[in-house]
């Protein structure tokens, strides 16, 4: 599962907005925020673009269980 609360710390550290990400990863401002809030998991591609624009490696982005 996506860690949606580092997203946002992340998002806000480069001065960033949701939708502002969502803008530059292609995907849709309300489906960023669902992300982001945790209501909705996405895709390796789309966890990808978020972890390159947000300049960390994808683990970073992902829940640990355990």
């Amino acid at each position: 599962m996506v860690n949606g609360q580092r997203i946002k710390e992340l998002m806000l550290a480069k001065g960033m907005d949701s939708r502002d990400l969502a803008e530059r990863i292609g995907i849709s401002a309300p489906m960023m925020s669902y992300i982001i809030r945790n209501l909705r998991d996405t895709n390796v591609t789309t966890l990808v673009r978020i972890a390159r624009i947000l300049e960390v490696p994808v683990d970073e982005l992902i829940v640990k269980e355990g």
